[in-house]
């Protein structure tokens, strides 16, 4: 009951960057105009999290939503990150990124299948792109905070994949593993909520 809970809060807390863009209606299109990308990312993460909720409920295996959500949140997070610093070979990098997807669907041929490879070269491309950016120290102080949190996130979700497909893990320590994981994803959610509130104050 307690997995359960935990996982419906830290799934829902998707909207709450969503909720706190809604809360001053006139400036919606205004916001959503200079931060198209971002916009597309929090309700890309909502959607996915929604779900993920119902094809637990109705499939029981969320993986489908799983391998559609990881490519989508891949391509918007890479142009992001781009328009906050340059990032080198962009063109390769999202391809290398859809190749990942095709790869899985090829080898699995089943998208109730885990998504293996799509998950761990996404996730490792977002952290190197992050990682040299906060190494550089190129970026602005707004979106120091921001860029901080796809990097620990990414590193901790990478972490948790590993975790779970590989089974290295014994009962307690995977129950341990998914309350730090949920955990780090509302932190993650959080992070984003005060991102859209300072994006709004500029």
């Amino acid at each position: 009951m307690l997995f359960y809970s935990i996982l419906v809060i830290v799934l829902f807390s998707s909207c709450l960057p969503l909720i706190f863009l809604c809360r001053k209606p006139i400036k919606i299109f205004e916001f959503y105009t200079s931060n198209k990308l971002l916009v597309l990312l929090l309700l890309s993460r909502f959607i996915s999290d929604i779900l993920v909720f119902i094809f637990g409920k109705v499939y029981g295996n969320s993986m489908p939503v799983f391998y559609f959500s990881i490519l989508f949140e891949f391509i918007i997070l890479v142009n992001i990150l781009d328009g906050i610093l340059t990032v080198k070979f962009k063109k390769i990098t999202l391809f290398i990124g859809v190749l990942s997807f095709i790869a899985d669907l090829s080898i699995t041929h089943d998208l109730f299948s885990d998504n293996l490879y799509s998950t761990i070269v996404t996730f490792g491309i977002i952290i190197g792109i992050t990682g040299k950016m906060i190494i550089s120290n190129a970026i602005s102080s707004q979106m120091e905070l921001f860029v901080n949190s796809i990097f620990l996130y990414y590193i901790i979700a990478l972490t948790y994949t590993f975790f779970q497909k590989f089974n290295f893990t014994t009962n307690l320590i995977y129950d341990f593993a998914f309350y730090f994981f949920a955990l780090a994803t509302l932190l993650f959610n959080i992070s984003l909520t005060y991102h859209v509130c300072t994006v709004k104050q500029k």
